[in-house]
């Protein structure tokens, strides 16, 4: 018996190493919340739960998308779609100078859009729900379960959807009480919200 013990330590030692080998390996899926993806929480439509990354020319997931591009992975961790960094900065150079929507890439069931202001939208075909918004970000900063933009503390971020110089006919994105533009001024201190929308 006590021959054998060495051999069995041998062979348990030889499971684990393999196991961790193993993990190390495996692809990031969209079960795993802390692996460098933009949404903490994963997006889920009737189309299954994706997990959206900001990868360099390595593929890594990080801060930025320079040198590689924006991927998204679905819940067996396969690649459902790529955007390359040439095309999302075209893409968000053209939103911001014509200051409307601009499509960067329809891949699978998936679009990417960029918005003025540096943000970029995740949209999906209508799923059975008719639910196509996904999630909405900038920079490739973390976004919260909500999917919005989270903000760096004491750093103002535009939000788009109610921008006080793009309110337009709907005076309601104007007066809300929140400073929409970054610019220090909310509403009725706003120069831009009273051009835009007067009172």
């Amino acid at each position: 018996m006590m021959k054998r013990l060495p051999f069995i330590v041998s062979v348990i030692i030889s499971f684990v190493i393999l196991s961790l080998t193993a993990l190390a390996i495996l692809p990031a899926s969209a079960q795993e919340p802390d692996d460098g993806r933009i949404n903490k929480v994963p997006w889920v439509n009737s189309y299954g739960a994706i997990a959206v990354y900001c990868v360099d020319r390595l593929g890594k997931p990080g801060i930025s998308f320079a040198g590689g591009g924006v991927k998204i992975l679905n819940s067996a961790g396969r690649q459902v779609f790529f955007a390359p960094e040439a095309t999302i900065n075209g893409a968000i150079a053209r939103a911001n100078a014509r200051n409307v929507p601009v499509v960067v890439r329809v891949q699978s069931v998936y679009t990417l859009t960029a918005l003025p202001g540096n943000y970029l939208k995740l949209t999906s075909r209508p799923d059975a729900e008719g639910k196509t918004f996904l999630g909405q970000w900038k920079d490739c900063a973390m976004v919260s379960a909500e999917a919005t933009a989270v903000p760096t503390p004491g750093m103002c971020v535009r939000k788009f959807i109610r921008n006080e110089g793009d309110s337009g006919f709907r005076c309601d994105f104007c007066f809300n009480g929140i400073d929409d533009d970054c610019n220090g001024k909310a509403d009725r201190a706003d120069y831009a919200c009273q051009y835009y929308c007067g009172g």
